[in-house]
């Protein structure tokens, strides 16, 4: 039943988002060309789950490029290109662009991730999320395909992307949103690392994995050195009479009882 209910809550999200973010974008009024409209999703740090419309103008991917102001997009140029929502810190030109909640899925985003997401998910949400992020990649697929004519000015190497917000699973995102013919424009003019597109989420998910049971092993590995030394000392304490050799307790031995768990020699 719950899979069903998924299926039905994603197949609405695709069905209003497609049909309504061109209307939206078009209430921006926008004037100058836009090299990206960005759908951005949300991670579990957040309360409320809906998407939000971003549409960067190429006057913000030219600054970018120019290295204007490096101090305001954190020194990488392709980095606050494709994250400027996270990048872009104080006014910046072109920073100023528009952005739209999508209201008008917000319970169906909402329902979808209380689905996905329990007590027991992992740090890293992104696989628990996957049917909500594929869901807004085919979104994104379909908007690269449409004919934005009359409703916004584009470049000619204009893509639509849906990402998480903080952009940690950008490159999965871009390959899973964006056309290959589009990627590798990009590639051929600078705009995108061709090492991007190399990402193995496999790999990376294998690696996080890995990294997460090290670092397990390790706070065991503390624990038991710390139970090993803590008996150590309660053993010192013990054979020279400073503790109950039963409770180890200090406070109430007095050599051959103990007021604690009554413990007498």
């Amino acid at each position: 039943m719950i899979h069903a209910r998924l299926s039905k809550l994603l197949a609405d999200i695709r069905r209003k988002l497609t049909s309504q973010v061109p209307d939206l974008v078009q209430s921006f009024r926008i004037r100058s060309p836009a090299y990206c409209l960005f759908i951005w999703y949300q991670d579990l740090s957040v309360d409320e789950y809906a998407p939000v419309v971003g549409v960067t103008p190429v006057e913000l991917r030219d600054a970018c490029l120019a290295e204007k102001d490096l101090s305001k997009i954190g020194g990488d140029a392709l980095d606050a290109i494709w994250r400027p929502q996270q990048c872009i810190t104080g006014p910046y030109p072109g920073g100023a662009y528009p952005t739209g909640f999508c209201k008008d899925v917000s319970a169906e985003s909402n329902e979808c991730y209380s689905i996905l997401c329990t007590d027991d998910t992992p740090a890293d949400e992104g696989p628990a999320l996957m049917p909500f992020r594929s869901a807004l990649h085919q979104v994104a697929r379909e908007l690269n395909a449409f004919d934005w004519s009359g409703i916004l000015p584009l470049t000619d190497d204009f893509v639509v992307l849906a990402t998480d917000y903080i952009g940690y699973w950008i490159q999965e995102d871009m390959l899973a949103s964006i056309p290959e013919k589009q990627l590798q424009m990009l590639i051929s003019r600078g705009l995108l690392l061709e090492d991007w597109l190399r990402y193995d989420p496999k790999a990376e998910q294998a690696k996080y994995e890995a990294q997460m049971a090290a670092e397990r092993k390790t706070a065991q590995d503390r624990v038991e050195a710390d139970l090993r030394e803590c008996k150590q000392v309660h053993q010192e304490r013990v054979k020279a009479g400073a503790a109950c050799p039963k409770c180890g307790f200090t406070y109430g031995w007095n050599g051959t009882e103990c007021s604690h768990c009554r413990f007498r020699k």
